[in-house]
């Protein structure tokens, strides 16, 4: 991100395996005083973030850093069934105090049928307005098995990405408000 409008690159987001989400400092002149800034989201183990986050301008302040969870590196990863996520986590610029997330839930499949197509769709139960006071983010629970593994896109206010089940063979074009999750 440049985020002083300079042409450069001063802040990188990356997750990892342990499923943290980190800020760096790229303000130096030189790789060599480039730094781990802090820690934005601390998340468990397993929920691994292995793709890059989308990052845009938070409506208040700072950045909302989106990203979600899951792997597919191994062959017993096809049969994990473990819950993932999909999350928006705000970074004002500073180390976060925990305050929590609010959560966005998912409706069972339904059945669409209309112009000679028929499709499973989900939508979302839950549209409470945050409070950017009260949350550090929104996180939407994938159901048992599903994840993310290609890096989401944030276009026209929308953060799109695909949702992947290996063991069902299924995967998801899911699509959110990026401010509200």
């Amino acid at each position: 991100m440049d985020s002083n409008n300079d042409g450069r690159a001063d802040i990188a987001y990356a997750g990892d395996i342990e499923g943290d989400m980190w800020r760096f400092d790229l303000s130096a002149e030189t790789a060599a005083g480039w730094k781990v800034d802090y820690k934005i989201y601390d998340g468990p183990a397993s929920q691994p973030i292995t793709v890059a986050p989308d990052v845009t301008t938070h409506p208040q302040t700072g950045f909302l850093v989106l990203f979600g969870t899951g792997r597919l590196y191994t062959v017993t990863d096809i049969l994990d069934a473990s819950q993932q996520v999909i999350l928006g986590i705000q970074d004002t610029g500073t180390e976060p105090e925990e305050k929590g997330l609010i959560e966005r839930e998912l409706s069972v499949d339904t059945i669409y049928s209309g112009g000679g197509q028929t499709a499973a769709v989900r939508t979302f139960k839950t549209s409470i307005a945050i409070d950017w006071a009260d949350y550090n983010g929104w996180q939407v629970k994938l159901p048992a098995g599903e994840r993310l593994l290609t890096a989401p896109i944030l276009r026209a206010g929308r953060l799109k990405s695909t949702i992947t089940n290996p063991n069902g063979y299924a995967n998801w074009l899911l699509e959110v408000r990026f401010d509200e999750g």
